[in-house]
C-alpha cells in the first residue's frame, strides 16, 4: 500500500519532537537567515522577522505589503492588507514594462514610501528577485519577510482559511520554486552542473533540459522500494547515450531532516543526490498527500520548470514508467 496521510503525519510528528529535545534555534542562527541578510546586504535592501513585519504595519502612513505569490495562493491566505502582484523565475534577469508599471502603479510616486515583499517561504525565491527589482526601480525603503506566509500563518492561525481546498498541481503547470540545501559531495554538484562552492540549489538553475524528481519520507516502505527503481533510472539514463546528460535524478524527503536525508541515502545506497523538504513546504504546495511521487519537469525557454510527467501510483507497471520518461524525453515532449 502506498504510505497515506498517516505516514506524513508520524513523520510531521516525529520531526516536531526532535525539535523540542534538540531545542529550536533562533533565526538568526539558521543558514537560511545569514543567507538572506546576505543577499539583502548585496542588492540595496533590508530583511525583517516577523516582529519587525508586524511593528512596520503599524507605522503611519502604512507601507505597501506585496503578496508576490501567484493568485491562486494569495486568493486562498495572504497577510491581512497584502496587495498581489505575481513575480517568477522569469523576471530574475528581467522585467517587462507591463510589470514594471504594476509595480510602480501599486507603490506610487513616491521612492522613499516604505515596501515589505514577502512569498511564500524561505524556499521560495520570488520575493528575493521582488525586492530587488523594487531597488532598481529606484525605491530606497525596500525590505524582504523572508519567512513568508507560512511562517505568518504559523503565528496567526486566524487569516488561514478554515477549510482550504487542495490544489494538485499537474501536467503543464509550473513546478513549484524553490531554493534547496545541497547536503552531498561535490560530485553531487558535479552531477547537477552547479558551481563547486555552490551551498544552495535552485531546481530552476539546474542546466539540464529534465530533471526527474521522487518525493519520499524514509518512514514509508514504499518510498524505500520506489529509491531502489529510481536508482536503477539513474542507471539506465547514465548508461543511455540518448538521455545521459539532458536529465538529471534527484530525491527530495518530505518532512525529513538534512540528518535524516544524509542516513537515508548511506542506508539505502542511493546514486542520484538527495535534499531536504523539513517542513514539506514543496511538498505542500504541489497539493499532494500521499507518497512516493515522482515528477518530470522540463525547463522551458525563460527557465522555469514545467511538469510534463507525474507518477503517483506505483503499485504496477515500473518499467513503464521509465518508458514514458524515456520517450518524453528523446522526443523532447512536454
Amino acid at each position: 500500500m502506498r504510505c497515506s496521510r498517516a505516514v506524513v503525519h508520524l513523520a510531521m510528528v516525529v520531526m516536531a519532537a526532535t525539535a523540542l529535545l534538540a531545542g529550536q534555534a533562533s533565526a538568526a542562527d539558521e543558514i537560511w537567515w545569514r543567507d538572506s541578510l546576505e543577499k539583502a546586504e548585496r542588492e540595496g535592501y533590508k530583511v525583517v522577522t516577523l516582529q519587525g513585519l508586524a511593528e512596520r504595519l503599524q507605522q503611519t502612513p502604512p507601507p505597501l505589503l506585496l503578496d508576490v505569490r501567484p493568485d491562486y495562493e494569495y486568493r486562498s491566505g495572504h497577510i491581512p492588507g497584502a496587495s498581489n502582484l505575481e513575480f517568477d523565475l522569469g523576471d530574475k534577469l528581467q522585467l517587462n514594462q507591463a510589470k514594471k508599471q504594476a509595480f510602480q502603479d501599486l507603490a506610487g510616486p513616491d521612492k522613499a514610501r516604505a515596501v515589505i515583499i514577502y512569498c511564500r517561504s524561505i524556499s521560495c525565491i520570488r520575493s528575493e528577485i521582488a525586492a530587488r527589482w523594487a531597488v532598481r526601480l529606484g525605491y530606497t525603503n525596500v525590505a524582504r519577510f523572508p519567512a513568508g506566509w507560512y511562517e505568518w500563518k504559523r503565528r496567526h492561525p486566524e487569516d488561514a482559511p478554515k477549510e482550504p481546498q487542495k490544489r494538485v498541481l499537474g501536467v503543464g503547470e509550473y513546478f513549484p520554486e524553490c531554493r534547496l540545501a545541497i547536503l552531498g559531495s561535490e560530485e553531487d554538484r558535479k552531477y547537477l552542473d552547479m558551481p563547486e562552492d555552490s551551498k544552495w540549489l535552485a531546481l530552476q538553475d539546474v542546466p539540464a533540459e529534465y530533471v526527474l524528481i521522487e518525493f519520499y519520507n524514509s518512514l514509508c516502505q514504499d518510498c524505500v522500494r520506489q529509491t531502489n527503481a529510481m536508482n536503477d533510472y539513474y542507471r539506465r539514463i547514465e548508461e543511455d547515450p540518448a538521455m545521459r546528460g539532458r536529465i538529471k535524478v534527484m530525491g527530495i524527503g518530505v518532512f525529513n531532516t538534512k540528518r535524516a536525508v544524509v542516513k537515508f541515502r548511506k542506508k539505502n545506497k542511493v546514486l542520484f543526490p538527495l535534499f531536504s523538504d523539513r517542513n514539506g513546504l514543496v511538498f505542500e504546495c504541489l497539493g499532494q498527500t500521499s507518497l512516493p511521487l515522482a515528477y518530470l519537469v522540463r525547463k522551458d525557454a525563460a527557465g522555469r520548470r514545467v511538469i510534463v510527467h507525474m507518477r503517483t501510483d506505483f503499485q504496477n507497471a515500473q518499467g513503464d514508467f521509465y518508458r514514458q520518461i524515456r520517450n518524453i524525453v528523446t522526443a523532447g515532449g512536454g
